[in-house]
C-alpha cells in the first residue's frame, strides 16, 4: 500500500533462484538396452565424468583396431581420411550416453559396444595387477548385458539367450545375485526358482557355489526395469568395486600375475586422480 491508500502493482516477474545445476541427462531407459551401472556417493556428476574417461580410456587404448584405421589413412585420399575422423569422432561421442537409472547415486551409461563384460573385465584386470586407483567418485562398475522389464517372465525371457551361451556347453559354478531398488513388487524367491530351472534345463552339471561361483548371474531391479548379466568371477573380485580392488592384496596369486601380452598398464596419472580420503570410500561387508 503506498501512502495515499492505493495499492502498488505487483512484479509478476519470477524470480529466478540461481543454484548449482546438475548436468542434463537424457531420461528413459528402454528394453534391450546395453550399458553398465556406475554407483556413487553422492558426488553424480563427477561420477559421470570420471566413468566417461575410464571407458573411452579403455575402448580406445584395448578394443579399438589401430592397424586397421592407420592402413585406411595410408591408401586413402586426404578429404576421405578427414571424412572418417570426423565421422569416428561423431560414434565416439555416442559410445557412451548416462540415461536416469531411477536411483539416487546409482547411474546407468548406455552403450552402442557390443560386449560390456568384456570391457569391465579389462579395467578390473589391470587394477588387480597394477593396483593403481583409477577412480575417486566412481566406486562400482557393473556391466549390463540387457535391460528388460521388472517381471519375472520378462527377466528369464531376457536372460535366455545369456544362460544358452554361458551354461549349454560347460560345467560351471554359479551363483544368482538380486538387488533391488525403489521396487517391492518383484517375488525375490520366484524369480531365482526360475533362474535356476533354466540354467539345469540347459545343463544339469552345472552346480550352485554362493561363496565362489565361477559365474554370477545378475539381475539388478530399479523401478520398473531389471538390469541382467552374467559375469565371471564377479563375488571373487569383490562385485567390482574398483576402490577395494586397488587399495586389497588379493589373495590368490592368479590375480596379481602378469597378463601374457604386453598391454599398456592404466595408472591413475592417466586420468589425474588424487589420492582419496578413507571417509569416501564405501566399503560394504561384501566386499570383505
Amino acid at each position: 500500500m503506498s501512502e495515499n491508500g492505493s495499492q502498488q502493482p505487483r512484479d509478476n516477474k519470477r524470480k529466478h533462484k540461481y543454484y548449482g545445476v546438475p548436468a542434463k541427462r537424457n531420461k528413459g531407459v528402454e528394453v534391450g538396452l546395453k550399458g553398465f551401472l556406475c554407483s556413487c556417493n553422492f558426488k553424480e556428476n563427477e561420477c559421470v565424468k570420471e566413468s566417461y574417461n575410464i571407458l573411452n580410456h579403455y575402448v580406445d587404448t584395448f578394443f579399438v583396431d589401430k592397424n586397421e584405421s592407420q592402413e585406411s589413412e595410408n591408401t586413402a585420399e586426404t578429404e576421405d581420411v578427414l571424412a572418417a575422423e570426423l565421422a569416428y569422432l561423431r560414434e565416439r561421442h555416442k559410445r557412451f550416453q548416462v540415461l536416469d537409472s531411477g536411483a539416487k547415486n546409482f547411474l546407468f551409461i548406455k552403450t552402442t559396444l557390443e560386449n560390456p563384460v568384456e570391457i569391465v573385465q579389462k579395467i578390473v584386470e589391470d587394477i588387480i595387477s597394477t593396483k593403481q586407483q583409477i577412480s575417486r567418485y566412481l566406486l562400482r562398475l557393473i556391466p549390463v548385458e540387457a535391460v528388460s522389464k521388472a517381471y519375472v517372465e520378462d527377466i528369464v525371457k531376457s536372460l535366455t539367450p545369456l544362460l544358452q551361451n554361458h551354461f549349454k556347453d560347460s560345467d560351471k559354478s554359479f551363483s544368482v545375485i538380486y538387488n533391488h531398488r525403489n521396487n517391492d513388487g518383484l517375488s525375490r524367491d520366484a524369480l531365482i526358482k526360475e533362474i535356476a530351472s533354466s540354467i539345469n534345463l540347459l545343463n544339469p552339471n552345472c552346480k550352485v557355489d554362493l561363496n565362489n561361483p565361477e559365474l554370477s548371474v545378475l539381475v539388478e531391479v530399479i523401478r520398473g526395469y531389471a538390469f541382467l548379466a552374467i559375469i565371471p568371477n564377479f563375488i571373487k573380485y569383490k562385485k567390482f568395486n574398483l576402490i577395494s580392488l586397488s587399495q586389497e592384496e588379493c589373495e590368490n596369486k592368479k590375480c596379481s600375475s602378469k597378463p601374457e601380452r604386453n598391454d599398456p598398464k592404466v595408472t591413475k596419472d592417466d586420468f589425474n586422480i588424487k589420492g582419496v580420503n578413507k571417509e569416501e570410500i564405501e566399503v560394504t561387508k561384501e566386499d570383505k
